[in-house]
């Protein structure tokens, strides 16, 4: 759904706000007292409209598909079902471009060569972003300092019950 309503924002017509309205209108339950659940509307769409047809519309304009990227993950929940994180890629919080300028300032700390398969990270990240290559470097000095300070993220997680 996500990669056609931002197919919708990129052709900026009446008709696919109007298309794009009708998919955004959500029905969400309410609860009534006296007549047990019904079926209220909200007029969340009316903000979600200008950030499609405005900055999303913007950031893929030239990209030609593949708006977003699935991020296979461990399972949080007790019945270890499968989950995974849905991204929109080249955006301000794009995981892979972070794990590949963490690899590039790991490489670059141990004195190594950039491997094949992360030159084709690094071909991926920056494709299609503005000011990508000042973007991942930016990003790998920022890994290199942390490093170097000592502040590596050894973050214990604690399963927590769902």
């Amino acid at each position: 759904m996500a990669e056609k309503m931002i197919t919708l924002g990129k052709k900026n017509t009446e008709a696919s706000k109007r298309q794009a309205l009708a998919y955004l209108f959500v029905r969400i339950p309410c609860c009534l007292p006296e007549s047990g659940i019904l079926t209220c509307t909200t007029q969340r769409p009316q903000e979600m409209l200008p950030k499609l047809f405005g900055p999303l519309r913007e950031r893929y304009a030239n990209r030609p598909g593949g708006y977003t990227r699935v991020l296979r993950i461990e399972p949080i929940k007790e019945d270890q079902a499968a989950s995974a994180i849905l991204e929109l890629v080249d955006g301000p919080k794009d995981m892979r471009f972070a794990l590949t300028a963490k690899t590039i300032a790991t490489v670059r700390q141990n004195g190594h060569k950039i491997n094949d398969m992360t030159a084709a990270n690094i071909a991926k990240v920056t494709n299609f972003r503005k000011d990508a290559d000042q973007e991942l470097e930016e990003m790998v000095q920022k890994f290199e300092r942390m490093a170097a300070e000592g502040e590596e993220e050894n973050v214990e997680v604690k399963k927590r019950r769902v």
